[in-house]
């Protein structure tokens, strides 16, 4: 009788000492994760967003590409009332100002080759400097109603290091261009100001 109930009681120990192990054991593979399933840090995404195509920078980027904004209202042509260049700390400026506190109208920029074209006869220009950044409005005009210019004209020396002179290349069908004539074709940036409204570009040093 003694030996079957020692038997029974040793049986029970060992049976309680198995499922203490195998609790262990399952705690120990809960907590590691399975081969292949670590989880890797997370990483910042470094690289800048691109662009869509055709997008054209915002005010204060720095570009050698074209700049190409379309009208924001639809009405009679913005006359450009004043041209003005100046020189500043880093860069130069080219300034067109319009009559009437009418909106700037729309625009494309962009640097082009030469022989430049009066757009009216067709006549070839030369212009001075290595560079050429053209500047076109729409619509716009360069003369009032009665048709006298507004600018003094057609050709302008600039106040600049690298800018030399203006060229007033069209003032036909509600379309303006000026093309400043460069010494170097550098990066430039375009701003709108108000009060009153103006173009402003600046050509970096």
């Amino acid at each position: 009788m003694r030996t079957t109930l020692l038997t029974t009681m040793m049986a029970i120990a060992a049976a309680v000492v198995a499922c203490s192990a195998d609790a262990r054991d399952t705690a120990g593979r809960a907590s590691q994760p399975a081969s292949g399933d670590t989880a890797a840090p997370a990483r910042a995404d470094t690289t800048p967003a691109a662009g869509s195509a055709g997008e054209s920078p915002s005010g204060n980027d720095w570009t050698t590409g074209i700049v190409d904004v379309a009208a924001t209202a639809a009405g009679a042509p913005a006359v450009v009332s004043a041209l003005r260049t100046a020189m500043h700390g880093g860069f130069d400026r080219f300034t067109l100002e319009f009559a009437d506190g009418a909106e700037v109208p729309g625009y494309r920029i962009e640097y082009i080759d030469r022989p430049l074209h009066d757009c009216g006869s067709g006549d070839q220009i030369h212009p001075v400097g290595e560079a050429w950044l053209e500047v076109r409005l729409y619509p716009a005009a360069a003369h009032t109603e009665a048709g006298q210019p507004t600018l003094p004209a057609r050709e302008l020396p600039a106040d600049g290091s690298l800018m030399l002179r203006t060229y007033r290349t069209c003032n036909f069908e509600a379309v303006v261009t000026f093309v400043i004539a460069l010494s170097s074709p550098n990066p430039y940036r375009v701003n709108v100001l108000d009060q009153p409204s103006r173009l402003v570009i600046d050509v970096r040093h």
